[in-house]
Order: C-alpha cells, then structure tokens, then sequence
C-alpha cells in the first residue's frame, strides 16, 4: 500500500471520528436539556415570585427646568413602574463604589447643589441607614447614620460627569449624598432618556415647596401648581357586621382562610362582655397545633403562628420585607382591600423580630382610621406585620368596609386655603395637605393645615 493511500485512509478515520463525537455531544445535550427546555407550542412558565423594595418610592417627580418645575408621574401608570425599577438598577450599579457623604441642613440645601435633570423619589415614609445598607448589600458602616423619604437621582450628562444622588430627610433637611456610577452605562443612559422624554413632553404641574408661597413654609415637599382636585365623602364599617348583627358565614369563611388544612381546625366562638348569647357574639377563635386566629365582628383580627426552630433561623431586613408585602398581598383580596391600599410607616427591631406598620390609603390620600377603634384595639397602626426568621408569627389587622359617594370639587385650592390662614394670623410649617379622617363610621375629606402650635382641620368637600 502506497504513503499516499495510508495518508488517505488516516484522513477517512479522522473525520469519520470526528463527525461521530460530535453526533454524541449533540445527543448527550438533547438528553439533558429537554427537561428544561420547552417544546414546541409549549407557553414558559412565568415567575410568580415577586420582589419588593424597602425604599419603593410612592410618587415620582421629573425636572428637567430646574428646582422649581416638576412633573408628577401618577402612579396608575406602567411610567412610574418603569422609572422606579430603573432607578433601583442605576442605584445598585453605583452605590457599592460610591462616595458617600453626610451633610446637615445648614452645610448643603439641596434645592442649591442640585441641576436641572432630575428625578425625585418621594417614599412617603423615613427610612434609614440601616434600611439603605440592606436594600444594596452594602457593609456595616458604609453609610452614615441618618433617615431619608425622599431621594433625589441627577443622571449624569456626560463622559465628564458622575451620577449623583441625595438621600433626603425633609424634616430636618439633612442630606446623604452619594456620587459615582458612569455617564455610559447603559442604566445611566435609560434612565436620563426616559427623564427626557417624559419631562420634555407634558407641563410641570408641582412645584417644590420652598419657592412656594413666597417661600414661606419651613417644611420641604412638593405640592401642586394650581387647579382644583376633587374628593369623596363615604362610610367605613366592619366588612362583618350586616345591619349591626355578625355575618357568621362571612367571618368563618376569611378566618378559615388562614389554614391550608382546614380539617384541622377547631372553631370556638367568644361573647361580649355580659352576653349570655350567640346572637351578640364578639367573633371566633380558629386554631390547629400550628396558627391560631382570633377574629372580631368589628373587623379586629389577630393572627399568631408557632415557629419551628427551623423557621426562626434569621434573616436579613429586606427579606423580612418580602416576607410581610407577600403575607398582606395574599390577604388584602377579601375583605376591606378592594378600594384601600396601603403603605409603609415605620419599620422597627424587636428583639429577634422585625416589626412593620402600615397605613391605609384611600384615592392616594392617607386615611386616618377611626380613633376609637384604634384606641379600643390597642393597635398603633391598622395594620402590623411582626416577622420572625422566615415567617410571619405575628399579623394584626383592622379590616374594614369601604363606601364613597360620587366625587364633589373641593372648596378651595391649598394656595386659598393658606391666603385664609394668612388672613387670619395663622403661621404655617408646610402647605395645606388633603387627609382623609374615619370617624364613627364616616370618613370625611380635610385641609390639614400643620402650625407651631399643632395641626388644624378644615372640611374640604
């Protein structure tokens, strides 16, 4: 055989070989992969995990006017969603290098330091440093002690420039300031193109409050341009009492709900105090080896589990967050969430567990809860979500029952209700803001109106 027809041969082998290791390889991955991989006309599964932020802005004010002019992006909008999350990426990008500095409200106003392109997270409650490490990972120490509610983001505008980014505490005016990240990342360049856009194409309809009025108030904030709003008159009442007897079926139903297994649970209904009846009952008890729940006629719940050693194991700020939103979004479908939601007012430690209290909203406004029912509970909040290790063991609620009438036009804009007060002597801290009060089963719409001496009311509808 000639050294031409060996060589020949050797070349044959090769690629005949190398033709049979790749038909293998590709076989070994069909085999493996087609667990995870879909097949044809076959819909992917969605996540239904959902992440929440501890410092999710409330409102979202743009500017790209200065300090004066901003837009507010209603939050029934997918643009404030939108401009949330990226602002959450451009923070995570930046704040583990940034340079972090601590000014009080006489060394740096931020109505002074900031340009025009902003954007302006107003969260509506304080957080603090120890929520701020937490939210981006960051070490112990990293950032100055202090407390924000709002921050204030300037995308950077060019090569030449940082991002840079104010933790603000309106009440005191003291400001956190973080620079760093880069004008060509892609997060950056998102954000400032949306900022663009949205800014550039609808008229500013807020302005910032210390160059409102004269410049008179002593509060910071953001409050409207001009233009009335509207409001609603309505009642609020226990979702459980029908024509002031218990609904019976109603309350055994939502507490029942509570149990995955609800063979398990024993049921035992207590009285009011000096009834001797069923028919004046306070509520039921509901209760397996595990959860117990106690739940009133007047909407009044309490909701307690026995964690295993197991599920105590602790966990970090914002888990116990995720933990809380996820345990009340499972619960506010039924009943007395359908027209109110909520927010967060304090976050605070207890020992081993943390403790989250929440108000209701109503049209975007704070609603006050009854007085004489929060004194009656004992409750600091309407609702208070206590986590400990991976669970929530601790879960109070007052649930209410939500009418309104048609909207009517309110009375008079925030600027006539101050010309009123300015008339009358009265000096303010802050411009007149619109609350909702529940009182004996009514709500009604106010002009909060916050003084040195304390806080007025006047009807606002």
């Amino acid at each position: 055989m000639s050294a031409v027809n060996r060589r020949r041969e050797w070349m044959a082998f090769w690629i005949v070989s190398s033709l049979l290791v790749v038909l293998a390889l590709i076989q070994i991955s069909m085999i493996f992969w087609e667990g995870t991989t879909p097949k044809s006309g076959e819909p992917l599964l969605e996540s239904t995990t959902e992440d929440y932020s501890l410092i999710e802005p409330q409102n979202i004010y743009l500017s790209i006017r200065g300090n004066r002019d901003f837009l507010l992006i209603p939050d029934e909008t997918g643009d404030q969603q939108l401009l949330a999350g990226q602002a959450m990426d451009l923070l995570r990008l930046m704040m583990p290098s940034a340079m972090v500095q601590a000014y009080g409200a006489s060394e740096k106003r931020i109505d002074r330091i900031l340009p025009g392109t902003v954007m302006v997270m107003d969260l509506e409650q304080f957080r603090t440093s120890e929520e701020l490490r937490a939210e981006f990972s960051l070490p112990e120490n990293r950032v100055p002690a202090g407390s924000f509610d709002q921050i204030w983001l300037v995308p950077a505008l060019s090569v030449m420039e940082d991002v840079t980014v104010c933790f603000l505490n309106t009440q005191t005016g003291s400001v956190l300031e973080a620079v760093g990240g880069a004008y060509l990342t892609d997060e950056n360049r998102d954000i400032l193109r949306n900022i663009m856009n949205l800014a550039s194409s609808v008229d500013a309809d807020h302005l910032w409050q210390n160059d409102a009025f004269d410049g008179s108030f002593e509060k910071q904030g953001f409050v409207r341009i001009a233009g009335h709003q509207s409001g609603a008159r309505g009642s609020l009442d226990s979702p459980f009492l029908v024509d002031g007897a218990p609904a019976f079926t109603r309350m055994r139903r939502y507490g029942m709900s509570f149990f995955e297994f609800p063979d398990t649970v024993s049921e035992q209904i207590f009285l009011e105090d000096g009834a001797e009846n069923s028919d004046t009952a306070a509520g039921f008890f509901f209760s397996n080896e595990k959860v117990t729940v106690r739940l009133s006629s007047d909407g009044h719940l309490i909701y307690v589990e026995t964690l295993t050693e197991l599920e105590k194991e602790p966990v970090s700020l914002d888990q116990a967050y995720d933990i809380a939103v996820s345990f009340i979004s499972r619960d506010m479908g039924f009943p007395g969430g359908e027209k109110a939601s909520w927010t967060l007012r304090e976050t605070r430690r207890s020992g081993s567990d943390y403790v989250f209290c929440f108000d209701y909203k109503l049209d975007g406004l704070l609603l006050n809860m009854d007085r004489y029912l929060q004194d009656h509970t004992q409750m600091e909040a309407p609702l208070i979500v206590t986590v400990r290790g991976s669970k929530v063991c601790r879960y109070e609620r007052m649930l209410t029952a939500l009418k309104q009438e048609e909207p009517a036009v309110l009375r008079y804009t925030w600027m006539e209700v101050a010309d009123q007060c300015a008339a009358e002597g009265i000096e303010l801290l802050a411009p007149p803001s619109l609350v909702y009060e529940a009182s004996f089963g009514q709500i009604f719409l106010y002009w909060k109106i916050e003084t040195p001496e304390g806080y007025l009311y006047r009807f606002a509808i």
